[in-house]
């Protein structure tokens, strides 16, 4: 459920996959797990190919987060590992290189029968 006084969350959402698209990320997908569990509503999972491309994602969406006055919950911004993740509190942003990405398969974790539609 969005925190009183947020943004609408699906707005925010739609922000942080065109920030993706704009930065080439690939595969970005948006699952809502709202029903699966309290602690967040959305994750929003994308490909990125090396960890310079990743680099760029991350400062643009710490500088929509800071444009917006949106609260970063937690990050973990190892690029050399391949996997980055940006906690937005009630949307958890994870981006992956392709190879990680496969074997994680966070979507499957989920089981999510379908992607989440904010368009």
């Amino acid at each position: 459920m969005p925190r009183k006084g947020r943004t609408n969350l699906k707005t925010i959402v739609k922000k942080i996959t065109k920030i993706l698209e704009k930065k080439k990320a690939e595969n970005i997908k948006v699952i809502d797990v709202s029903k699966v569990t309290p602690e967040f509503n959305y994750m929003v999972i994308a490909n990125s190919d090396n960890k310079y491309q990743m680099e760029a994602i991350i400062e643009d969406l710490l500088n929509f987060a800071k444009e917006k006055e949106l609260t970063i919950f937690g990050k973990d911004l190892n690029f050399e590992s391949g996997w980055v993740v940006v906690d937005f509190y009630d949307i958890i942003v994870h981006i992956m290189t392709p190879v990680l990405r496969e074997y994680y398969q966070l979507e499957r974790i989920w089981e999510i029968p379908n992607i989440a539609e904010v368009a």
